[in-house]
């Protein structure tokens, strides 16, 4: 997600020379835009004129955030023109409405796989947009609009999405695709649209309309798209909520203090908004919760305890202990998270997730940056049972164990 050394300061105070803020950009980009995300250039694609957008400026609908079960209204919007697109070949569709943290057009790349009516839905990583420094390496406009390898290989007779149909959604907006301010300003750096979640509103209602026939969804991703698949899964489950949706969140662990500072906590809800969003969402079970990020991973996980919902991570992931590093002293310098208290989060986390059987993580040594992207996603072997394994049991069996340490 991110990084950086002893010294930084948040929201416009004190930050770091110029060489390390050199460095700390090109790791940003590097950690959250690798091969471990897989790669791809855009594909073909059609466009989509004919689309209604739910909401002004990326906004969510009036009856947006926190309407769960309502199912959204699949009307306002009319299906995506398939027409032109050939089958397991990536087709990119711009979304009215939809925009990146700089205010360019934004969309998602779809690849379909007949006649299959399920539907992997991957959010992309690549940082955050929090600060001078963060904001430095993370995308403020699309980029790749497709991928290919890892999870998303076609050929690979492990992989329990192979002939599943893919959505691919960028990451341009900075907020872990979780954020509703249009308005957003990041001090050293201006004025910045954090609307991921609003536009994930906007291609949720376009998906609904494309594919009323649905029978199940896995909504997953790496680093800044795992925690925004995460943060996205009440939201998948109110447009969808007659059907299976799984959740396999791959390096966005949602942790508490400690690791997980609750100032910076604190800094993205504010700057963000996300009390419009994941926290509306989740309703009860997260308002004036300080972390609001695991109260809501407890709170799907409970109240969707017949769907199997799943973690995975490194013990030392460097990426997202330097991520959370940024909360060091109570948001006031930096300090990069010890692999032993990130490791004692994950603990944590599965402790705090002890009573629902159906939420599982796997965690495996090192300190390696997400794996579905990636031909790790085949190999890595913990207990006699590689990753690709481990989400076959989800998505075929709707069943999740704990794997690792």
């Amino acid at each position: 997600m991110s990084t950086g050394s002893t010294g930084l300061l948040l929201r416009g105070h004190r930050v770091v020379p110029g060489a390390f803020a050199f460095a700390l950009a090109a790791l940003l980009a590097a950690a959250c835009s690798s091969s471990d995300e897989g790669g791809g250039g855009p594909g073909a694609g059609a466009g989509d004129p004919d689309a209604t957008a739910v909401g002004p400026d990326g906004g969510a609908p009036d009856d947006g955030p926190g309407a769960a079960g309502d199912g959204g209204d699949a009307g306002a919007t009319a299906p995506l023109d398939l027409s032109a697109v050939q089958d397991r070949t990536w087709a990119w569709f711009d979304i009215p409405g939809a925009v990146c943290r700089d205010g360019s057009p934004a969309g998602f790349g779809l690849n379909l796989s007949s006649p299959s009516k399920k539907l992997m839905l991957f959010l992309q990583g690549g940082g955050a947009c929090f600060n001078s420094q963060t904001c430095a390496g993370n995308p403020s406009s699309v980029g790749a609009k497709s991928e290919s390898g890892g999870i998303f290989s076609r050929s690979n007779a492990e992989n329990p999405v192979a002939d599943w149909n893919h959505v691919f959604v960028p990451y341009c907006t900075g907020d872990v695709h979780a954020g509703n301010n249009p308005d957003g300003n990041v001090a050293g750096v201006g004025p910045q649209k954090f609307v991921g979640y609003a536009n994930m509103e906007l291609f949720l209602a376009k998906l609904a309309a494309t594919f009323p026939d649905t029978a199940q969804i896995l909504v997953t991703g790496t680093s800044a798209g795992g925690f925004g698949a995460a943060a996205n899964y009440g939201h998948t489950l109110r447009w969808f909520p007659s059907i299976p949706v799984n959740l396999v969140n791959d390096s966005g662990p949602l942790m508490r203090q400690p690791p997980l500072a609750r100032c910076l906590q604190d800094q993205w809800k504010t700057m963000w908004k996300l009390d419009t969003t994941v926290i509306a969402e989740c309703g009860a079970s997260c308002a004036n919760q300080p972390d609001f990020l695991m109260a809501a991973s407890k709170h799907w996980a409970a109240t969707k305890s017949t769907l199997a919902q799943g973690l995975i991570s490194a013990t030392g992931d460097t990426t997202i202990r330097t991520f959370y590093g940024f909360g060091a002293s109570e948001c006031t310098s930096f300090g990069l998270v010890s692999e032993a208290n990130f490791s004692a989060g994950l603990t944590d986390i599965r402790a705090e997730s002890a009573a629902y059987a159906n939420f599982g993580t796997y965690t495996y040594g090192g300190t390696r940056h997400t794996l579905l992207g990636a031909d790790a996603f085949y190999s890595t072997t913990v207990d006699s049972k590689t990753v690709a394994a481990w989400v076959k049991d989800i998505v075929d069996e709707n069943t999740v164990t704990n794997v690792g340490p």
